[in-house]
C-alpha cells in the first residue's frame, strides 16, 4: 500500500508483538516482529497465514515504554513488502479497530514524537 492511501502518519516500529485469532477454539499466541505503527494500525512481519479479514487481538509494548497495550484488529492486506534495505518481507497490515483513549493516546505520542 503506497503513502498516499494509508492516510495515517507511519512511524517505524522494531518490537515483538504477541497476537491471538479472535474466535479460535484454542486461542494460541504467537510472537511476530512489527515494522511500523500509526495510530489506525500496525504492519506485522510474519510468515503466518492470516486470511484478509482476520480479526486479531494484539498485544506490545512501544520503545521504553513498559505498558503493554492491548488492541484488537482486522488483517486487511497480505503481500510482500520491501524495506528500505531493499530486502523484501511478507507482511500484514492490521487496521485497529479496538482499543481505549489512553491506548491511543500513547501510540499518538509515539507516533508524532
Amino acid at each position: 500500500m503506497n503513502a498516499e492511501r494509508r492516510g495515517a502518519r507511519r512511524k517505524p516500529l522494531d518490537v515483538q508483538v504477541t497476537y491471538r485469532v479472535n474466535g479460535q477454539a484454542r486461542a494460541e499466541s504467537y510472537q511476530v516482529e512489527a515494522v511500523n505503527v500509526s495510530e489506525t494500525g500496525i504492519l506485522l512481519r510474519t510468515e503466518l497465514p492470516l486470511a484478509i479479514g482476520t480479526e486479531i487481538e494484539l498485544e506490545f509494548a512501544l520503545p521504553g515504554q513498559t505498558e503493554r497495550l492491548r488492541l484488537h484488529g482486522q488483517v486487511v492486506w497480505s503481500n510482500g513488502v520491501t524495506d528500505g534495505g531493499g530486502r523484501t518481507f511478507t507482511g500484514k497490515g492490521i487496521h485497529f479497530t479496538g482499543y481505549g483513549a489512553g491506548c491511543r493516546a500513547l501510540i499518538a505520542a509515539y507516533v508524532g514524537g
